[in-house]
């Protein structure tokens, strides 16, 4: 098995515990899907958003979710536990591209879309101050997003 992703968790391909994995997919009942990388990226945006920081690999947890819950598998009211394992300084330049506009796919089996750029509706650009505390301060100030929180 050779995944076209960038999540490097994901593209090794041979996990270590898949025999555990499964046994407790059958063994409750659940279901395995696969996730696009452009759903897999917009997770690991939304989640870095509520402060929380997460490798992609474990934002397709939560892309599959979401999947679930548009296709009625999961109802919208269910509660659901989401384990994010891996570090968000795993695979940084992900999120740095994503949020620079610059992210690539490195390919879907079932699309082939290697070399297409994802698209990134939850982006949070950087933003360059001066190394001041009053340019970080008013930099914070002008920011929309840390102006909506509060």
């Amino acid at each position: 098995m050779h995944p076209h992703t960038l999540a490097t968790a994901i593209k090794i391909g041979a996990p270590v515990s898949w025999q555990k994995a499964l046994r407790a997919v059958l063994e409750s009942g659940g279901t395995v899907l696969s996730v696009r990388e452009q759903e897999m990226a917009d997770a690991k945006a939304i989640i870095g958003r509520e402060g929380v920081g997460c490798e992609p690999a474990s934002a397709s947890t939560v892309a599959g979710i979401k999947r679930l819950v548009a296709d009625g598998v999961i109802a919208p009211n269910e509660d659901v536990v989401a384990v994010l394992t891996g570090h968000v300084l795993k695979d940084t330049d992900y999120a740095i591209k994503y949020h620079e506009d610059n992210l690539f796919s490195d390919g879907d089996a079932t699309e082939m879309t290697a070399g297409r750029k994802l698209a990134g509706p939850y982006r949070n650009p950087p933003t360059l101050v001066q190394a001041t505390k009053a340019a970080i301060l008013e930099g914070l100030r002008l920011h929309p997003r840390v102006n909506s929180a509060v």
